[in-house]
């Protein structure tokens, strides 16, 4: 068959500078489905970060695909139905996919654009559906996929998740401009950088974040293959810097300490960063690390306040935080702690709170974001009847930085965005901070990084417009 895959965020809403900042990412599902697929089928990929709405519908005409599946997640799904629909007028049988896709299936189909979703993880059902297709066979002995049957909504047997993922291909990055992704300003030393994520799932049952697609078993590719990839990556595409997205990448200890071990071997010039939690450092586990060419960590940390940590089912201590900012400081190596602020029920003086301990925490790079409840995740039915949305999701150049969507009724967008912008300028742009980034410049990247970041934060629009 000939198939096409669609990842439809960003159509028709390049910007720079906002790219520059918060990077251009490559759709790894979408990768790793094709890197499966195309050992029996002919496969491409649409990524419309890189089009305008027109060029998209045109690469969606010509492409004569037999099945076009388009990825759609929560914020993106007006512009994954409008592309799915595009996909209908070509005959092809269509596919949603993704985070949208799995926690409202009956949504995507009922608009008339898809033929079937794909619930959960998808590397196995996607080859069991083109073989049913190719084959007039019924789809309804696909596990892990929806459709419609008479108007009424049929959802499959669940689709077993994939326990070894060694099992899979490597991602097809030949199919995707490679070479134009690079990381976030906060996660990369070097422009010449790329995404990746070696595990799925999160053992951790935090009430805010979605599991939908992965769920909480956690699985891992082995740091054999890590390695390979970035070889690959750095030798065919000339990426040396590499931002490891995994929930958890130091999970667990045995992993990490040999994917070390081998990265020093092979004396590879690249560097990178990845994503942990503050309870899962420690000093040996850094030292080495930071040997291997890790330059930065990122940890969520969520909230200022205990009880708000607690409430969110973070199952983290405030004195941890801080244990793991000091200890990583001390290692020689960046970090970044993320917070979310405008939670339901939070109190101004919490909010107030958070925001106090992200200055104070010893950290070069605090995120602060607003939060915004994921339908499927366990916060969203209290959320929805503790506060509002405003209608905000693409806003603020449309979905590449946060922006205000969501207001718990203890608090007001005005406070909100009073505090979230005051706080950025505070710390970003208060004497110290600037001298530290100043003397932190080694490359023209940093440089432009700068810029970009000074420009947005002296005055570049209201986070709730």
């Amino acid at each position: 068959m000939r198939i096409l895959l669609v990842d439809s965020h960003f159509v028709g809403q390049q910007n720079h500078s906002l790219e520059m900042i918060a990077g251009r990412l490559p759709s790894l599902g979408l990768l790793s489905i094709a890197a499966v697929m195309r050992k029996q089928h002919e496969v491409s990929i649409l990524d419309c970060q890189f089009h305008s709405t027109e060029s998209a519908r045109r690469e969606i005409l010509h492409a004569g695909a037999d099945l076009v599946a388009v990825s759609a997640t929560t914020p993106w799904k007006r512009e994954a139905f409008m592309l799915a629909g595009m996909a209908k007028d070509t005959k092809a049988f269509v596919v949603m996919g993704g985070h949208h896709a799995s926690i409202a299936p009956e949504e995507c189909l009922a608009t008339g654009v898809a033929d079937a979703v794909v619930l959960g993880e998808s590397d196995a059902t996607f080859p069991e559906l083109c073989t049913a297709l190719e084959a007039g066979f019924p789809i309804s002995h696909v596990k892990g996929i929806g459709f419609l049957q008479g108007g009424s909504f049929l959802k499959t047997a669940p689709r077993p998740l994939i326990e070894d993922l060694d099992r899979l291909p490597m991602p097809a990055w030949d199919l995707v401009p490679t070479r134009e992704y690079f990381s976030s300003s906060v996660s990369r030393k070097h422009k010449e950088s790329i995404v990746l994520v070696t595990s799925r799932g999160c053992p951790w049952k935090c009430s805010f974040c979605s599991q939908t697609i992965f769920g909480h078993r956690f699985r891992a590719r082995s740091a054999r293959l890590i390695i390979e990839e970035m070889r690959y990556l750095h030798e065919r595409y000339g990426k040396r810097d590499f931002t490891f997205f995994d929930d958890v990448f130091t999970l667990p200890r045995k992993r990490i300490l040999e994917f070390c071990k081998l990265l020093i071997q092979e004396r590879m010039d690249v560097h990178w960063s990845c994503e942990t939690r503050g309870d899962l450092v420690d000093k040996e586990i850094l030292s080495l690390m930071r040997r291997a060419g890790c330059h930065t960590i990122g940890f969520g940390v969520e909230s200022g306040n205990q009880s708000v940590l607690d409430h969110i089912n973070k199952s983290l201590r405030l004195r941890t935080v801080e244990r793991a900012a000091r200890i990583i400081r001390e290692a020689g190596i960046r970090s970044k702690a993320y917070f979310l602020i405008g939670l339901p029920g939070e109190t101004e003086e919490q909010v107030k709170e958070t925001l106090r301990f992200a200055r104070s925490l010893p950290v070069d790079f605090p995120v602060v974001d607003f939060f915004y409840p994921l339908p499927g995740t366990d916060i969203y039915e209290k959320a929805m009847s503790e506060g509002e949305l405003l209608g905000n999701e693409q806003c603020n150049n449309l979905g590449r930085l946060r922006t205000l969507n969501y207001v718990p009724h203890t608090l007001t967008p005005e406070f909100l965005s009073r505090e979230y912008m005051g706080t950025y300028r505070r710390i970003y742009l208060g004497p110290w901070k600037s001298l530290r980034y100043v003397t932190g410049i080694r490359s023209v990247d940093e440089v432009g990084k700068a810029m970009h970041a000074v420009w947005r934060l002296r005055g570049y629009g209201n986070p709730t417009l």
